[in-house]
Order: structure tokens, then sequence, then C-alpha cells
């Protein structure tokens, strides 16, 4: 099995009242993950003290994030290929909300 990055930008619930079956469905992704064991390790993003860096600046991301760009969290999955990491990927509830999922292979540095 190969490893792949998972990165989750937007796709939170627009209402606080929408958050218990976010979660619930998100729970839900997590089964499906680990039943297969492709979940290695994952982490949440905290958006409220993040910097984008170019050669030239430091500058919080302020009007960079805007609801549809944050990233909301990280996460290390395993599957057969590309195509199978897509495909778990499918199952998660930000894409419910407009969020959008990015998968990377990794490699060893």
């Amino acid at each position: 099995m190969e490893e792949f990055v998972i990165l989750f930008f937007g796709g939170a619930p627009e209402y606080p009242s929408e958050m218990s079956a976010h979660y619930e469905a998100y729970g839900k992704f997590m089964d499906v993950l680990n039943a297969g064991q492709h979940f290695k390790s994952g982490l949440l993003v905290e958006n409220a003290t993040g910097r984008q860096v170019t050669q030239e600046s430091i500058d919080d991301q302020g009007a960079f994030l805007t609801q549809k760009n944050k990233l909301g969290g990280v996460m290390v999955i395993q599957a057969k290929d590309i195509d199978e990491a897509a495909k778990l990927c499918q199952h998660n509830p930000i894409l419910q909300n407009g969020g959008r999922v990015i998968v990377h292979p990794l490699k060893s540095m």
C-alpha cells in the first residue's frame, strides 16, 4: 500500500445547528477509512494563526482565507493507488458543503 496526504479545504457547515449532523457524517467517513485500515494519521488546522509566506513577505492570511479556501485539516492514508485514495475521499462530508479535497502521493525525503 502507498501513502497519500489528503488536504481538506472549506466545507464547514454554515450554521452551528448543522454541526452535529456534520460530525456524525464525519464519523461515518472515518469508519470507512478505519474499516479498510486506510487511516494513518490526521490533524485539524488552526486557521486563526496562519501565515502566508512568499520570498518577499510574511502576511497573516486574513483576506486570503475565505471559508472556501481555508485549509481545515490534513490526513495521511494508505491505499492501493491514487485512484483508490481519491475514491475513499469521496465519502468526506465537506464535499456536501462545497468543500474540496486534494490527494497527493507521498514519498520519503
